[in-house]
């Protein structure tokens, strides 16, 4: 049960872990665009971001609405300094720079504005532009102030990403970039930085312990692991033989050293000693003090007569010799 919750714990770590690295990198790739964007407006002559022929442009009020609202972007086609710019037609939307102060800061010429166009005039050899925007809550029915074609930025493709324009104008804001770009791309390539480490502990972890045993540890560990593995088959040739293995039964050291494989012939089977031999030697030890004590009583009376007999012989022969001399 243990093992069971502890996979499953590790494949939901390893899940959670994948799609946070998928969703940090979908915003690095979204952050490394609006670096792009940020830095293709600041070195852009029109001071809009451009890419492959493109200009993006993000929609601050909502005089075109509701074809096109405040907060969108918009795509255009870039055609400032181009001959298209003189031969955009009536009801055409195109981005230019107005004549007006639309922001407040003083300044005449620098502001960006996206209108329709209403009247087309020829003179000179210039074209000149009379736009308005088409919702008249803003407007009033009243149309921008001339503009010539040099002004024209340009044309409205029909692209429109409704709330991009709000967040790439934030971005692109020197707040914006630090909050939102520098800041969380350090804290990723931080967090990058300690998982490619912890991962280099543990690759090489083991590594550095291993290359810490000495030729002798090794040695000894493969003396252990080949005494374990004799114990082993020991046990085993115990079993299929029914008989018992022998405890802590020595290993012989050729067998060790060399590792090869014991047979199961290593354990010695105890000789079954025959009982016979030993039931008979033990009766005629039983039986030998039984004669021994049979040997009657007369024959013993008769060895003390005799023997006190040749005692007294012998005395008289000793008296005898005595007297002849």
């Amino acid at each position: 049960m243990d093992n069971t919750q502890d996979k499953s714990k590790s494949k939901a770590s390893k899940v959670g872990g994948t799609i946070l690295n998928i969703l940090l990198w979908i915003f690095v790739v979204f952050a490394v665009v609006v670096t792009v964007f940020v830095f293709s407006a600041q070195k852009d002559a029109d001071g809009v971001p451009s890419l492959f022929g493109n200009s993006y442009i993000s929609i601050v009020s909502d005089s075109m609405a509701p074809e096109i609202r405040t907060g969108d972007m918009i795509v255009v086609k870039k055609v400032s300094g181009m001959p298209e710019a003189a031969q955009c037609q009536v009801g055409d939307i195109i981005t230019f720079y107005s004549s007006q102060d639309i922001n407040g800061d003083g300044k005449v010429g620098n502001d960006i504005e996206t209108h329709a166009i209403v009247n087309v005039r020829q003179s000179g050899g210039f074209t000149y532009y009379i736009t308005m925007g088409t919702n008249e809550e803003y407007s009033h029915g009243i149309a921008d102030p001339e503009i010539m074609s040099t002004s024209v930025i340009g044309i409205y493709t029909g692209t429109r990403i409704p709330g991009l324009g709000s967040v790439v104008s934030f971005l692109g804001s020197s707040t914006g970039f630090l909050v939102c770009i520098v800041i969380p791309l350090a804290i990723f390539f931080l967090y990058e930085l300690i998982h490619f480490v912890v991962l280099f502990i543990k690759v090489k972890g083991p590594k550095e312990a291993k290359a810490g045993i000495t030729a002798a540890d090794e040695e000894e560990i493969k003396r252990k692991a080949i005494e374990e593995y004799l114990a082993k088959q020991s046990a085993a040739a115990a079993t299929s033989q029914g008989t018992e293995p022998e405890k802590d039964a020595p290993v012989e050291e050729s067998a060790v050293e060399s590792g090869e494989q014991a047979s199961d012939e290593t354990v010695e089977q105890p000789e079954e000693k025959s009982e016979e031999p030993v039931e008979e030697a033990s009766e005629e030890v039983a039986e030998a003090p039984a004669e021994e004590a049979e040997v009657p009583a007369e024959e013993a009376e008769e060895q003390a007569e005799s023997t006190e007999f040749d005692s007294s012989d012998v005395d008289e022969s000793k008296k005898d010799d005595s007297k002849t001399e």
